[in-house]
Order: structure tokens, then sequence, then C-alpha cells
């Protein structure tokens, strides 16, 4: 095979929804970090020296000097882009010794594990053409040797027809790669020069659409698994009006109050994304068949079954698959912002009943202990007046040393003792007087309502 070439086109996203119009996602600059790293593997010294786009200067070219690797003439060339949000580069290796024939097992000459393994988020094409005489190798089979020895995990996916001559695809995780072996001089050169620029489109709209309806799928999965878990408090709500006292109440509604705000944000911001990349696809889609137009010359005998198939069917159903997932999650959203505002009414109800319960409780003691210090006030001024009476009345101890004669046969009843009539007429006189004083007090004291 001679006149070996590889092209890398490679896709990194440099900005997402998250960052400002004016910033770059922290992980913009990987590609060109990874670009850089290739000098390591493909010793040309302009790959440490390239420019990076800008909104400014969104396009730079840089032509690479002649290097000699195992005796080989390599030379190629590095175009940058910036593309909206999407850092782009094409690095194109060629051998420039024409007379040089290389087999598939000669591919590792363009390091094509180092060109693979190039960080780009939206995806990597790998273009390979070259020309014989042989036609044994223009056909699948060898196509599929150098497939192989450019990406052993590639698998082949069909087999089109682009510039007048034929177009193996393959692919493998996110790389695309394209193999085009045709007799010397058949290749249209001018029409795939005129292309340039729709093929970089068409390969930037493709791959972005593959890699954001993979972000799709797996944010609705990560969506379904919050549903879940949200569903699951639902039923936790329903179990709290089971619980016999308000604060046990109170203390599971808070539990749920501090968990499903956080998890319904989350739940809305994968459906955000998820609509997000509905919007991605639907405008890339529409991008990627202008492009597809632009490329196909019917009249040219072109047959782009792989990509005309993306466009009018698996790109329309992967579509209708981000619609249905949208229309199963949207009706949560509703839900769970329902569930937050029912829990926070109910925690205010049952506040407000713990409120209200609370404070009875408070004014039930409070009356208490105003009756039982009035009682106590009233006993002790009671108690206070009959002291009184009673020092009063036992101020007639002094009797105590009268005389007393004892009963005797002539004379069996004799009047007490002086004494023991005053000590009885003293107890009497201060129950008497603590009891008229207590009850004076009590009619005198306002009664409680």
């Amino acid at each position: 095979m001679k006149n070996l070439n590889l092209s890398l086109a490679a896709f990194h996203l440099c900005q997402s929804l998250d960052d400002a119009p004016d910033t770059h996602s922290p992980d913009a600059g990987l590609l060109w970090e990874s670009l850089r790293g290739l000098s390591a593997k493909i010793p040309f010294p302009q790959l440490t020296k390239f420019t990076e786009p800008t909104e400014a200067n969104p396009e730079h070219n840089l032509d690479f000097a002649v290097i000699k690797i195992d005796d080989i003439s390599l030379g190629g060339n590095l175009s940058t882009f910036k593309m909206n949000d999407t850092y782009s580069a094409d690095l194109n290796l060629s051998v420039e010794d024409e007379e040089a024939d290389f087999s598939p097992e000669n591919a590792g000459i363009f390091q094509p594990q180092a060109l693979i393994d190039v960080r780009a988020s939206l995806g990597k094409v790998l273009w390979l053409s070259g020309e014989s005489e042989d036609l044994n190798q223009l056909e699948l089979s060898s196509a599929k040797e150098w497939a192989k020895n450019l990406c052993p995990q590639a698998e082949y996916i069909t087999e089109d027809r682009l510039f007048n001559c034929p177009l193996f695809i393959f692919a493998a995780d996110s790389l695309t790669i394209l193999i085009s072996l045709a007799k010397p001089d058949t290749i249209d050169l001018d029409r795939a020069q005129d292309n340039y620029y729709n093929l970089r489109n068409l390969f930037w709209t493709y791959q972005k659409s593959v890699v954001v309806g993979k972000l799709a799928k797996a944010g609705y999965q990560g969506a379904r698994h919050l549903y879940s878990e949200l569903e699951a408090q639902v039923q936790e709500f329903n179990q709290v009006f089971l619980l016999p006292t308000p604060e046990e109440r109170l203390n599971k509604l808070d539990q749920l109050l501090q968990t499903i705000p956080q998890r319904l944000l989350d739940y809305n911001c994968k459906l955000r994304d998820i609509k997000a990349h509905y919007t991605t696809i639907e405008v890339n889609g529409q991008n990627f068949q202008i492009s597809l137009s632009h490329i196909r010359d019917e009249k040219a005998d072109d047959r782009l079954s792989y990509w005309s198939d993306f466009a009018t069917k698996t790109a329309p159903l992967r579509l209708q698959q981000i619609k249905t997932y949208i229309d199963y999650l949207e009706p949560g959203q509703v839900l769970f912002s329902d569930l937050i505002n029912s829990i926070r009414a109910t925690t205010e109800l049952e506040q407000a009943k713990c409120d209200r319960q609370r404070q009875e409780a408070e004014a039930k003691y409070y009356k208490q202990q105003q009756k039982d210090n009035q009682d106590l006030q009233n006993h002790i001024q009671a108690v206070g007046v009959g002291i009184a009476a009673g020092a009063i009345v036992a101020s007639t101890s002094g009797l105590a040393n009268e005389p007393w004669q004892s009963p005797s046969r002539d004379r069996f009843w004799l009047p007490p003792h002086p004494f023991i009539i005053a000590l009885l007429g003293s107890i009497f006189c201060s129950w008497g007087a603590w009891w008229l004083a207590e009850r004076w007090i009590k009619k005198g004291r306002p009664k409680d309502k």
C-alpha cells in the first residue's frame, strides 16, 4: 500500500451549561495537553508549539517539518478550531516516500495507540487512506487487517462509497475508523478538499450526537434511581400520621425535610440536563443533515448509507427515546414538589398544635401555681392570727400556780384547774381564730375563673 495518509479528527467539549458564557470548563485544555504529549511518540517539534484557538481567532493551521522514523519520511500538519462549545483538532500524518510500500503490520509508524489515547470528550475519527495497484489490497479483508492494526477493538460496520472510492467504516466505543483504499489517482481529491469543512462538521455533529445520547441515557438512569428514593419517602410521609404524638410526627417530618429537597434538586438537575441533551441532539441532527447533503453527490455514485441511516433513522429514534425519558420524569417533578409543600404545611400544623398544647399546659401549670401560692398565703395568715390569739390566752399561764383541790367523796365534781381551763381556752381560741381568719381571707380573695 502506497501514499499512506492517516488523519485524526478529535472533538472535545470546552464549555457546558454550568459554565459562564465567558469561561471554559476546568478540563477544556485536555485536548491540547494530549496533542502536545504526542511529541514523545511522534517527534514533530511543532507539536509543542501550536496555537490554541480562541473566540477571536477560532482557527489555526500549522505545517510540520518532515522527520525520519525508522528511515521513513513522515510529514504532517495540524489544524485547531473552536466551534461554539467545542474544541477540535485535525492532525494529518502522511508518508512522504511515494515509492514506499506498506502492509497493515506497518500501521505502527503512525503510533495509532497514541492517537487513540488523545483526550477528546466527544470522540475521535481516524481516517486511513492509501493506494495500490493490487486489487486484493483494496478488498474488505485488507481493510479489516488495517483496522485491526490501528485498533484491535474496532468492529466492522459497513461499506460505503465516497469521493470515487470504497469507504470501509469501523467503530470502537467513541472512536470511528474510516478506511479508503483505491487505485492510484482514482480518489477525487478536489471534491475531498472542497468538502473539508463539511466533513469536519459531519464528524463533529455525529460524534456529539452519539456521546450526548449516551449522557441522556445515563442521566435517565440516575433520575430513575432518585425517583425510586423519593417515591419511598412519599410512603414514609404517609406513615407520619400513624405516629402517636406530635413530637414524633415533627421529628419524622424534620428528617424528611432534611433529605427530600436536596434529592429533588438533583432530580430536577438531571431532568434539566436530559432536556438540554434533547435540544443538543435535535440541533446537531439538523446540522448533520445539512453537512451530509453538501457532501453527498449522487452523480458521483456516492453511497453514504451509514450516515444517511443515522440522519433518517437513528437520530430520530434517539430523540423519541429521550422524549419518552422526559415524559416519564416530568410528572415526578410535580409530585415531589407537592410532597415538599405537603410536608411543610403538615409541619406548620403539627408545630401549631404542639405550641397550643404547650401553651395550654403552661397556662394550667401557672394557674395551679397561683392557686397553691394563694392557699399557702391564706394558710400562713390564718396560722398567724391563730397564733396571736393563742398567745393572748396563753398569757394566763400564770394560773398554773393557783391552788386546786382534788375531787373527794363529799365533793365529787370540781371545776378543772384554772391552768387547764386557760390551756384549753388558748387552744380553742387559736383554732377558732385560725378558722375564722381562713374563712375571712378566702372570702375576701377573688375566685379563680
